[in-house]
Formats: C-alpha cells, structure tokens, sequence
C-alpha cells in the first residue's frame, strides 16, 4: 500500500508521485499491474502498453520535472474493474489516460 505521495486518478491508470532525493535521475517510473484478477499474459499485455506509452513521451515527464529541483518516482497502476476488458484497452487509450495525468500533475505543486 503506498500512503506517501500524491495521487492522481485517470480513467484507466492512477499514479502516485512519491519525492525521492536519492534518484539519480529526474523522473523513474513503477508499473503495477495487480494479479487478482488477471492471468500474467494479460498483466504483461497491459505493462507493455503501459511501458510503450510512457517511453514514447519520456522526454515530456523528464522536462516536466527537470522544472523542479527535486527527483520523483511515478507509480502508474492499472486500476482495472468490471468495466474495464483488458483486451479492449488500446495503447491509444493509455496513452490518452498517461497524458491527461501527466497535465493534471504538471498544474499541481508537489
């Protein structure tokens, strides 16, 4: 259970924000992809989308902290529901879900 940091919710994912001065670089990424429900094909399937999408916009997270002077870890979790199939989740829509937290996080002070 993470109880430190700041979390923000999107429609798939919810990332908690955590301050680590001991970082070495500015920005590092965790991906969680809870068991409870899903078979590791599917986990998998989902921390891949999830991978692709944050690589393809690293530099945009990296500016955005590079602003502060401190060092953040990001957790992304796959909050997953009955609602949510992860055959139809597409790398679109986490790409749109990543990037509506990513402006959310940007107007926040942390």
């Amino acid at each position: 259970m993470i109880t430190k940091g700041q979390r923000v919710e999107g429609t798939i994912l919810r990332c908690y924000v955590l301050k680590n001065p001991q970082l070495s670089g500015d920005v590092q990424f965790g991906i969680i992809v809870p068991s409870k429900h899903y078979r590791a094909t599917r986990r998998n399937r989902l921390k891949r989308l999830i991978r692709e999408s944050i690589a393809a916009r690293h530099s945009e997270w990296i500016a955005m902290y590079a602003q502060r002077s401190l060092k953040y870890d990001v957790i992304v979790y796959y909050k997953g529901s009955d609602t949510l199939i992860p055959e139809k989740i597409r790398l679109k829509d986490i790409d749109d879900d990543l990037e509506r937290i990513r402006n959310i996080i940007s107007r926040k002070k942390l």
